[in-house]
């Protein structure tokens, strides 16, 4: 995600990063997946 967000890679690597679908990936949707994920460590 981090490498869509700066331009690195195309947006079709990671196409459920894009959580509004406005065709990038932001610095919220990034803070978002690390939260689920951390979310679903503690489980």
């Amino acid at each position: 995600m981090v490498e869509v967000a700066l331009g690195d890679s195309g947006l079709e690597v990671c196409t459920a990063g894009d959580t509004d679908h406005d065709g990038q990936i932001g610095i919220d949707e990034i803070i978002a997946a690390v939260g689920n994920l951390l979310e679903s460590c503690r489980r």
